[in-house]
């Protein structure tokens, strides 16, 4: 409770003292303002002082309060293509939780790792990985908790005291993070950075395009949070008994439904034609994710609907559709007061004259911390994205193309402080602490300042970008 009157308190003195300090040189009053309400709205986030959703709709209250611009004209930003996306996509988290294949993947990593520690661990930031890439990061989290926790409750695992519990709920949570890189549809992010690219330099990323970038820097970023991870806790061997509680709890022989059949048929169709939008641009990504969503929703003879309107509700995170919203509407006047281009030609004053692989390393440098230091992914996005991208365009040292990707893959992957949902999901769970977050995660970040500044630019360069 201190905590949340706190930050209700130091979010109003941050909005008064915005109002009182110097102006920078270069910045306006109301440009100056127009930083206070995001600040504002990550305090409170920060802090949990209201609900989410409600922290964010104050925020966009704040912009007419201040006298920034009318409230209507802020508004009109709320409904981009990234938040319907993002609704659409929840269909598919609800209908393959639905099925067994979770399990089935759970199945495949019994008999591949042979009760070898780290093949388990191993296995197990794979999955999760991989599930997240077409899946939101929490839904793929709780199912994998859900299948482990009798599993280590077996092993006599305790938390705090054993590696393999430690390895296993933090191994979780980073493949959650990092498989969200490997496609458009893999968080929400990646959809609103890609929109906000094209919105200010006219440079499109397709869906393959993004996932010919985002594949490997998802694969040398899961290699490093595994080796991390077995290097600092090595696990403790696997009791067969274990194993067997683990078989016993996912079952072993389970035929294929007609519901999984669908699953499988709607969700790979969807995935054709995203891919397929690379080659024939009147395929909007956007669409497709409404049409299979409504897809699933179809009264199907004997069966029913896959999907209810009840369950495709429960599905929607809405608290995070509200936020990405009202980042949209954060950026309305944070980009018609000059600020974001200064804060552009700030980071260029710092970074010029650097060649290529300077300019993104420093880039990568920058984003990594500042997502490190506030894990807000879709507000570092929406207000920084579209001017860094613009900057580059106007540099031409470094593609647009390469800051957006490092945008969006350290804005939706932070490994030093566990205040995100997937975190303390797992956090809650007792098997690791904050500091075992900070040690695992500042040689994780490290890596990926250094896969987003030297990889990500011949990626995008191989790409045509």
């Amino acid at each position: 409770m201190v905590k949340k009157v706190v930050g209700g308190v130091l979010a109003i003195l941050a909005v008064i003292l915005f109002a009182v300090i110097p102006v920078p040189e270069g910045l306006t009053r109301e440009g100056l303002m127009s930083i206070s309400v995001m600040v504002f709205a990550l305090i409170l986030w920060i802090c949990d002082t209201i609900p989410l959703a409600v922290a964010a709709l104050l925020a966009i209250a704040l912009i007419p309060m201040l006298g920034l611009m009318p409230l209507k004209t802020a508004l009109a930003a709320f409904g981009n293509t990234s938040v319907f996306f993002l609704i659409a996509t929840s269909a598919m988290t609800v209908i393959l939780l639905k099925t067994s294949i979770p399990t089935r993947m759970i199945n495949w990593l019994i008999k591949w790792s042979k009760g070898n520690s780290n093949r388990f661990v191993f296995g197990i930031i794979f999955l999760s990985t991989l599930l997240s890439a077409i899946m939101s990061n929490t839904p793929v989290v709780m199912a994998f908790i859900g299948l482990v926790m009798p599993f280590l409750k077996t092993m006599k695992a305790e938390p705090l005291k054993s590696n393999m519990g430690r390895s296993i709920m933090m191994g979780l949570t980073c493949g959650a993070m990092i498989g969200g890189m490997a496609t458009p549809c893999g968080t929400a992010i990646n959809i609103l950075a890609m929109q906000l690219l094209e919105e200010n330099t006219g440079i499109t990323i397709t869906f393959l395009q993004w996932m010919a970038v985002g594949v490997p820097v998802a694969i040398v970023m899961m290699l490093a949070a595994y080796f991390l991870l077995v290097f600092m806790w090595k696990p403790e061997p696997i009791p067969e008994e274990a194993i067997i509680v683990l078989k016993e709890s996912v079952g072993e022989n389970q035929k294929v439904t007609g519901y999984e059949v669908k699953t499988l048929v709607i969700i790979g169709a969807m995935f054709v034609l995203w891919i397929m939008s690379s080659f024939v641009p009147a395929i909007d990504i956007t669409v497709v994710a409404i049409v299979g969503a409504a897809v699933m929703c179809l009264p199907y003879p004997k069966e029913g609907p896959m999907l209810d309107w009840r369950e495709f509700c429960d599905a929607v995170p809405w608290n995070v559709v509200i936020v990405f919203g009202a980042v949209n509407c954060f950026a309305v006047p944070f980009t018609a007061t000059g600020t974001a281009v200064w804060v552009a030609n700030s980071f260029v004053s710092v970074t010029g004259g650097m060649p290529m692989l300077g300019l993104s390393l420093a880039f990568a440098l920058f984003m990594v911390a500042l997502n490190a230091v506030f894990p807000q992914g879709p507000a570092v996005v929406g207000l920084l994205c579209g001017p860094m991208a613009a900057m580059a365009l106007a540099g031409g040292v470094i593609s647009p193309a390469t800051t957006t990707f490092i945008t969006a893959f350290a804005s939706g992957a932070t490994f030093v402080l566990p205040i995100s949902m997937v975190y303390l999901l797992t956090l809650d769970k007792g098997y690791f602490t904050w500091g075992d977050v900070a040690k695992h995660g500042i040689p994780t970040s490290i890596v990926m300042v250094l896969a987003c500044g030297l990889l990500t630019p011949f990626l995008v360069m191989a790409v045509g970008l």
